[in-house]
C-alpha cells in the first residue's frame, strides 16, 4: 500500500468538489452486483470506464493526476504506478446510514491490478467515521489524500458516524497491467 499526502491542495478539493456536485451524471442505487439492499444504494458517478469517457473535463482532470501521483509515489516510495493503464475512473458520495460491502477491483488474472482511492470532501473531521479499511490496515485520510493499493485486497469504507455537512466524496481509479 502506498499513502500519498495532500496529492490535492484544499483549493483544489474545493474545486473538484464543487465540480462534481454540479454534475447530473450522479445515479443512486446498489454499487454492488447483486445486492439490492437500500442501504447500499448511495450515490455514484461514472467518468470513465470500458465504454469511454462519459465526463470529458473529470477523465482529462484525473488522467493528468494520476500521472502526478506517480510521480510522487516513484519519489517517495521507488515504485512507479502504471498510469498509462488506466481503464475506470468512478466517485462515490456516502452519508451516515450508507453500508459498504467489502470487495475487491479485480483479481491477479482480472483486468486491474491496482486501485487508487482518493479523498475529496472538502473538510473531513476524523471523528465522523468513514475511514478506508483495505484488509486489516485502517486507513483514516485528509481531504486530498490518495491511497494506492491491489485491486485484488478485500476494500471499502467504514460506517459515517455522524450526520455530517459535506458528502464522503472518494474517487476510485483502477489500473491494469
Amino acid at each position: 500500500m502506498y499513502i500519498v499526502k495532500n496529492l490535492l491542495s484544499k483549493a483544489d478539493v474545493e474545486q473538484v468538489y464543487g465540480h462534481l456536485m454540479g454534475e447530473a451524471t450522479w445515479k443512486i442505487g446498489g454499487a454492488y452486483g447483486g445486492i439490492d439492499d437500500p442501504l447500499t444504494h448511495y450515490p455514484r458517478t461514472v467518468a470513465m470506464d470500458a465504454n469511454g469517457m462519459h465526463s470529458p473535463f473529470l477523465s482529462g482532470y484525473f488522467i493528468c493526476l494520476m500521472s502526478v501521483l506517480r510521480d510522487r509515489i516513484q519519489e517517495e516510495y521507488g515504485f512507479t504506478l502504471p498510469v498509462g493503464s488506466l481503464g475506470a475512473i468512478g466517485f462515490n458520495a456516502q452519508r451516515k446510514g450508507n453500508i459498504s460491502v467489502f470487495h475487491t477491483d479485480g483479481d491477479a488474472k482480472g483486468k486491474y491490478i491496482w486501485s487508487v482511492v482518493g479523498f475529496l470532501t472538502p473538510q473531513w473531521d476524523p471523528s465522523w467515521g468513514g475511514e478506508l479499511q483495505i484488509e486489516d490496515r485502517t486507513y483514516t485520510f485528509e481531504p486530498g489524500d490518495f491511497v494506492v493499493f491491489r485491486s485484488n485486497e478485500l476494500h471499502d469504507a467504514l460506517p459515517i458516524k455522524v450526520d455530517t455537512p459535506f458528502w464522503r466524496v472518494s474517487v476510485a481509479c483502477m489500473m491494469g497491467r
